[in-house]
């Protein structure tokens, strides 16, 4: 508890923190301004959740975020005080994985938040059904976007691994997800493979809005276990592998 206690409290007075928070907060009325701009000014609270969850620059900002939050700690020698203090390496590890879950979290309940508030000033207080269970999944891939990029982190003692995964998850793996329907379409032997490839990328995405809200008819029947198994797997792949390379770290 007092590893988390310390790691929060350097969370919370790093500038950082509220700069890119302040960021998240902002997309959403500018969304609305961009409707408005469209001439689109029937969108309902829920278009601009699903807007705000789903795009490249929340991914992004994530991983920033993870990567400088952590790297900063190997960067500064804290781990090996931390270590020195008596602290084990797993459990450094395991905080840092669960702060990087809370901090996604808390990146979601902004977005959610200031899109409720503006949606509801500027839009329609509407939503559909399933609504909720969309918007667990969305959270489900955002966690499990944001575990990855911390066990790089971990595993390379740098925030410059988390950079590049970042941008690789964020730009790379979105236009591989956009490809994949279409490979699919003009290739219906190889269909079902890129069914699979799809669902895989998607969980990798942030942006993976593709797999839960922009659905339409290609992918699988059950999107919405389908998401949550297959965020829940990554996610514990992740963790698993990350322990595995901390077990033959060196601190020196």
């Amino acid at each position: 508890m007092n590893v988390l206690k310390a790691d929060f409290f350097r969370f919370l007075k790093d500038k950082t923190t509220y700069i890119l928070l302040g960021i998240v907060f902002l997309m959403s009325p500018l969304t609305c301004v961009m409707y408005s701009l469209m001439g689109n000014s029937s969108f309902t609270v829920e278009r601009l959740i699903y807007q705000g969850l789903g795009t490249e620059i929340l991914c992004v900002l994530i991983g920033l975020h993870l990567s400088m939050f952590i790297g900063k700690e190997y960067a500064n020698n804290t781990i090996r005080n931390k270590l020195c203090y008596g602290e084990k390496r797993y459990k450094i590890a395991g905080c840092f994985f669960l702060e990087s879950i809370i901090i996604a979290l808390l990146y979601v309940l902004v977005s959610v938040a200031s899109s409720l508030l503006f949606g509801a000033i500027f839009g329609n207080f509407e939503f559909a059904s399933g609504f909720m269970m969309k918007l667990l999944c969305q959270t489900a891939i955002i966690v499990a976007f944001s575990l990855p990029i911390t066990g790089v982190v971990i595993s390379a003692k740098n925030m410059k691994a988390g950079f590049m995964v970042t941008v690789l998850i964020s730009v790379i793996f979105t236009a591989i997800s956009y490809a994949l329907p279409m490979l699919a379409t003009s290739f219906p032997v190889i269909e079902v493979v890129c069914r699979c490839l799809y669902m895989i990328v998607s969980t990798m995405l942030i942006s993976s809005v593709n797999g839960v809200y922009y659905v339409g008819t290609f992918a699988f029947e059950n999107i919405y276990a389908n998401a949550l198994i297959l965020s829940a797997v990554y996610s514990a792949v992740s963790v698993g592998v990350t322990m595995l390379a901390v077990k033959k770290q060196s601190y020196k």
